[in-house]
């Protein structure tokens, strides 16, 4: 097969799941010419301070100077070469070697101990690389980092395009480097219907939990999906609402252009609650959480009225140890008993939808209704279940159907819609 025709295969390639792969051959040449690049992206010093289409045009430059060394033989139209440079100016970010590792699509994390001491994490699986930096260029790339971030503090993390980066310093330890990849993805039902990972019930009745502006938790483990889960929330929410995002490195990816973004990671516990306390002087009609801290969205349900939409985020293994969690955290802060703890849960919160992992793609574990009973106690009740790749659901929609009657004389009638009883087999990978 000529190299033309394996680089229109190469235009197929995306970030989507279902992508087809492009050929060895092509694959291997863009690897060589990606370790190339980056190499010498790294040794020019100002790289950072040229604009993006200086930086373009420089890479083709590059680009047409080496396929004329070392790949004669290859004859690509500028199309294609237009093509190979847009997917390395994507791909390349002047960080010498690691470029080589960001641009590997099952690497998820980059873990930088040293030059020589380089880990990354593959499908949740940290292990030792073989790639090292030099040393001369990892010192430049620190000092440029730090230079872009704006901070000066011990631990540093700020976004740069999709990735999250991380520095830690003294006196927190040894200079080190995270650099962990940040989805572009815009997240909504719609995204998780087509991959089959929900269906068009289950979409339809997180809706009318946004619509109805009910409190939801959204608990799971480490790395399951419920950042890019709060993410589909607050892209389906009415564009018109006002609405304030609570976020920690910018993870977020959103179509609501008039959002207010609050970024906390370096804010003290007194900073936080200040920032709260004026956030909601807006008066919102919606507030999303991406915070790991308790505390944190404790104070926001301390403050909100009942007319407020609230998602949130928490890393726990189920509802029962999400609920777990946040008595703990009231039994400290309100000087409580346990009882009267679960009791505020019941009433900072109507669902909890847990998530966990199925085949490298998160599933909704469960969707658990919170309520409570005569005494006040918190009554969990499943309205979603997921068992053997098959979910399972009993929904009963908030909203009634109209039915106009064809004289207009005489008044509409309305009719409760049939609760749902359904089961959905998830078709995870395809």
């Amino acid at each position: 097969m000529a190299i033309t025709d394996r680089l229109k295969k190469f235009d197929l390639y995306s970030e989507e799941d279902n992508c087809n792969p492009v050929s060895p051959e092509l694959a291997s040449l863009c690897s060589e010419l990606t370790k190339a690049l980056s190499q010498k992206i790294a040794t020019i010093p100002i790289w950072f301070d040229y604009s993006k289409d200086e930086q373009q045009e420089l890479i083709m430059s590059f680009l047409n100077s080496k396929l004329n060394e070392q790949f004669s033989e290859i004859k690509l139209t500028s199309a294609e070469k237009e093509r190979i440079s847009s997917m390395f100016f994507t791909s390349v970010y002047g960080f010498g070697s690691l470029d080589f590792l960001i641009s590997q699509k099952d690497v998820s994390k980059i873990f930088v101990n040293s030059p020589a001491d380089i880990y990354v994490e593959k499908n949740g699986i940290i292990e030792k690389s073989d790639v090292v930096i030099d040393k001369t260029q990892f010192d430049t790339l620190l000092v440029r980092l730090i230079e872009m971030s704006g901070k000066s503090s011990s631990v540093i993390t700020f976004r740069l395009n999709n990735l999250l980066v991380t520095i830690l310093r003294e006196p927190v330890c040894r200079t080190k480097l995270i650099l962990k990849k940040v989805s572009d993805t815009l997240f909504d039902f719609g995204y998780f219907e087509r991959r089959d990972i929900l269906d068009s019930n289950i979409s339809e009745f997180l809706k009318t939990l946004i619509e109805n502006k009910k409190k939801v938790l959204i608990s799971s483990p480490v790395q399951c999906g419920k950042t890019a889960f709060l993410n589909a929330f607050i892209n389906e929410a009415d564009d018109n609402a006002r609405m304030l995002l609570f976020e920690e490195g910018s993870l977020i990816n959103t179509k609501k252009a008039d959002i207010n973004r609050f970024d906390v990671e370096d804010l003290t516990e007194k900073e936080q609650r200040d920032l709260i306390t004026a956030a909601l002087y807006y008066n919102p009609e919606y507030i999303f959480s991406d915070i790991n801290s308790i505390g944190f969205n404790i104070e926001i349900s301390e403050l909100l009225s009942g007319d407020t939409g609230f998602v949130s985020t928490v890393r726990a293994n189920s509802p029962n140890e999400a609920l777990s969690f946040y008595t703990s955290v009231l039994v400290s802060r309100l000087k409580c008993t346990e009882k009267l703890a679960k009791m505020q849960f019941a009433k900072d919160y109507d669902y909890i939808v847990q998530l966990e992992k199925n085949d490298d793609l998160f599933v909704i574990n469960s969707v658990t209704e919170v309520s409570t009973n005569k005494a006040g106690t918190p009554v969990f009740a499943e309205k979603l279940s997921f068992k053997s790749g098959e979910y399972k659901y009993n929904f009963v929609s908030d909203k009634t159907e109209v039915e106009q009657v064809n004289n207009a004389k005489e008044p509409a009638v309305t009719k409760e819609i049939t609760p749902k009883k359904v089961s959905f087999q998830a078709r995870f990978g395809k």
